[in-house]
């Protein structure tokens, strides 16, 4: 055996390496995952450069208040305290200061380090940890004065360095292997892949969908075109069984993400591109409005296309949102500073937040401002449906809910903020679970009926008569 005697190999390896078949192939193999383990090395010392931030959407002022509005929203079930406290990374409140407070709002109203600040912007600055200042102390929540506590840090994490747990070529390889068989599958249902300045997605038209869900006489055969954003996963693979049936009866777009699949991808599209091509791809297949579905990080591209304006936006369906509450930091947390413990959550890190192509993605092109969904701003004519895990290991759940509850009260949009809310149940659980997707499948079509221009002038339906329309949904109690 040469080198390799005495070595504590099992016995199978042994004779694996001994054989004269696969063991020149296992030193070809080693040879090359060595190789490609170097040039990950060097690839990540190469991203870890820190990016020029996206311009900020509205101005600081109006941002923070949007901020601190939403904590005052909450009320007791997540304070000011609390909510600072978690920013930095759950230290206790008692030990931050004035000047904690004004490096963390350095960092979320500028993406910047105190020392990079312009005076204009630092004056700035002053200004607003004042009011935040203010704010904490009419929470009941005063803040002491005095500098930065030395020691404790806050998040932000676009000014880190780089992580990531290294995934061999194999793993690369079966992951494309994925997303072969994805494409094979569509094909097979009827969708054709195209291409439209870089964005990549799947299309069908509804004449070639099969049978529509609501027999309703109008054009898209009484449902609204689908346009569809998947979240952090090895791909589309995962949502296959959901989406072949969300997708029947209607047009319907699936966007691929290779940015958060898993697959090394290294070019995350900006938000203006994403927005400009999906009205592009609309243009391109003739569709005037459709309903978005984004499920976990998919919802990060909804909120796009609401803060454009985008006339495109018929109806939203958040899955597992991470985008409607990015302003408290519970989803960064999750998903980037916690310590996993439990099944999941070892999942969630070494499945996917951990991945070189994901982490750069997240820590250095994951603009928090950018990508919030701040409901209040969705038109009041379209309607959404939040489906929302009530033990989500990522989001903040239960605050995702009394707020857009209370929002839906305050401005009267009654059930056109359908929240659908699944106790006890984990991020991603609705993908496999039929009765959750069944209770989406019921509350937007019920939506559709009632709020949408084009199904009023065929006629009104309600829930009953469109479960008839549609008896393969099978509602849960």
């Amino acid at each position: 055996m040469g080198v390799l005697d005495g070595l504590p190999l099992p016995g199978f390896v042994l004779a694996l390496l001994s054989d004269p078949f696969y063991g020149p192939v296992l030193g070809v193999w080693f040879f090359l995952e060595l190789l490609f383990w170097a040039a990950c090395v060097q690839l990540r010392r190469k991203l870890d450069r820190i990016n020029t931030p996206p311009p900020y959407p509205m101005p600081k002022r109006e941002l923070m208040h949007r901020v601190l509005g939403l904590v005052k929203d909450l009320g007791d079930d997540y304070p000011f305290d609390r909510f600072l406290s978690d920013w930095f990374i759950r230290a206790p409140y008692e030990k931050l200061t004035v000047g904690s407070a004004r490096s963390f709002f350095s960092w979320a109203l500028y993406a910047h380090r105190e020392e990079d600040l312009s005076k204009a912007e630092s004056a700035e600055l002053d200004e607003l940890t004042v009011e935040a200042v203010a704010f904490a102390k009419a929470q009941g929540k005063p803040l002491k004065e005095g500098p930065k506590t030395e020691g404790i840090d806050h998040v932000d994490f676009t000014l880190r360095p780089l992580e990531s747990v290294h995934r061999p070529l194999l793993w690369y390889a079966i992951v494309a292997l994925k997303a072969k068989l994805s494409g094979a599958i569509l094909l097979v249902n009827g969708f054709r892949r195209f291409e439209y300045d870089g964005l990549v997605y799947w299309h069908r038209d509804a004449a070639d969908a099969g049978r529509p869900a609501l027999d309703l006489e109008h054009p898209g055969h009484g449902r609204l075109p689908l346009v569809v954003f998947h979240g952090i996963s090895s791909g589309i693979f995962l949502y296959l069984p959901m989406l072949l049936r969300y997708c029947g009866g209607r047009t319907a777009m699936i966007f691929e993400q290779p940015h958060i699949s898993m697959a090394l991808d290294l070019a995350p599209p900006s938000r203006d591109a994403v927005v400009a091509a999906v009205e592009g791809i609309c243009r391109r297949h003739r569709v005037r409005r459709a309903a978005f579905l984004g499920h976990s990080f998919g919802s990060v591209p909804l909120a796009w296309m609401v803060d454009s304006g985008s006339s495109l936006v018929a109806q939203l369906l958040l899955l597992d949102p991470v985008s409607v509450m990015l302003a408290v930091p519970i989803v960064t947390l999750n998903f980037l500073y916690r310590r996993p413990r439990g099944l999941i959550q070892w999942l969630i890190y070494l499945a996917a937040a951990s991945e070189l192509g994901i982490s750069y993605t997240l820590r250095r092109h994951f603009w928090w401002y950018q990508n919030a969904l701040w409901l209040d701003k969705v038109p009041k004519g379209v309607p959404v449906v939040f489906g929302l895990a009530g033990a989500d290991e990522v989001s903040p759940t239960a605050f995702i809910a009394k707020h857009a509850l209370n929002v839906a009260t305050r401005e009267n949009r009654g059930d056109a903020f359908k929240v659908l809310y699944w106790e006890g149940h984990s991020h991603g659980q609705l993908l496999i679970t039929k009765s959750h997707q069944d209770q989406v499948l019921e509350a937007a079509f019920a939506q559709e009926v009632k709020y949408l221009p084009a199904l009023k002038e065929a006629g009104s339906v309600d829930a009953a008569v469109a479960k008839q329309l549609m008896p393969e949904v099978v509602l849960s109690s």
